[in-house]
């Protein structure tokens, strides 16, 4: 229900790395994090956002309390009530000896300003690292709702919460025959030969699979299929391209990252 397009400054902030934090991220992570801590109160919290903006900056948090009341359908939670809730995505707890939440209360949020797609994702996540259950609500996709369980399978939900099956037959592309000796997988980009970047040679999902990859093209970044065959692009965030491949959009993304907040990825 978030899907909208900003309408005001008072609704946007910037992170010290310059990336996009929208009354909404707040809203999202202050929300989830009360309904969790009512429901699983012996189960630690990890979130993207602290509360820091929200102590100097009265009109964002107001901006998100409010947003926040919206999603919960109760009675407004007071602003400190609210900046503690958010700030529990900081609480300090050791991963590897408490099970916990992993929360990105919007991964995209460029998606989000722009009307494009963004995905709220959530996982739980228990001492030895692994994700027991995960889930994404992409809202400008239908289904909406994707939810997964430790050795239980994973299941589409639509807004109004019934289930929902994909297509049994898969995509086109994943029914081609693909030359993969013609490809080497050991090319990387290279300065030398930007020319032959995403070449036009080949074509995506009928020269060879398409694929997504998690930054733009640079040197040193993975081509399993060669030069000539650049990566699908989709904006925006990680998990959107994760939702692209869990619904036969790509075949692959390749997380071209080193270091993550947390122990495990979603």
């Amino acid at each position: 229900t978030l899907g909208t397009t900003i309408e005001s400054k008072d609704d946007l902030n910037v992170k010290a790395d310059d990336t996009p934090v929208t009354a909404a991220d707040f809203a999202i992570q202050g929300f989830v994090a009360a309904e969790l801590s009512r429901s699983f109160p012996d189960v630690k919290f990890m979130g993207e956002e602290d509360a820091d903006a929200l102590r100097t900056d009265k009109d964002l948090c107001e901006a998100a309390r409010s947003m926040a009341a919206k999603l919960s359908g109760d009675s407004s939670p007071s602003t400190a009530d609210f900046i503690q809730a958010v700030d529990r995505g900081i609480e300090d707890f050791t991963p590897s000896k408490e099970r916990y939440w992993a929360l990105d209360p919007i991964d995209g949020t460029k998606g989000l300003i722009t009307g494009q797609q963004y995905v709220v994702g959530l996982s739980l996540i228990d001492v030895n690292g692994e994700v027991l259950v995960g889930a994404m609500g992409n809202p400008a996709a239908s289904p909406s709702v994707l939810v997964a369980a430790k050795d239980q399978g994973a299941q589409f939900y639509t807004e109004e919460g019934k289930f929902e099956d994909l297509p049994s037959a898969g995509p086109s592309w994943s029914h081609r025959k693909y030359e993969y000796s013609r490809f080497d997988s050991s090319s990387t980009n290279d300065d030398e030969d930007e020319d032959d970047w995403g070449c036009g040679v080949e074509e995506a999902g009928v020269d060879y699979p398409p694929f997504l990859l998690s930054r733009p093209m640079s040197e040193g970044s993975p081509l399993p299929f060669g030069p000539c065959c650049a990566p699908s692009d989709i904006c925006c965030g990680a998990m959107v391209k994760y939702w692209a491949v869990a619904t036969g959009q790509a075949a692959g993304f390749v997380q071209f990252q080193t270091k993550l907040k947390t122990v495990s990825t979603f």
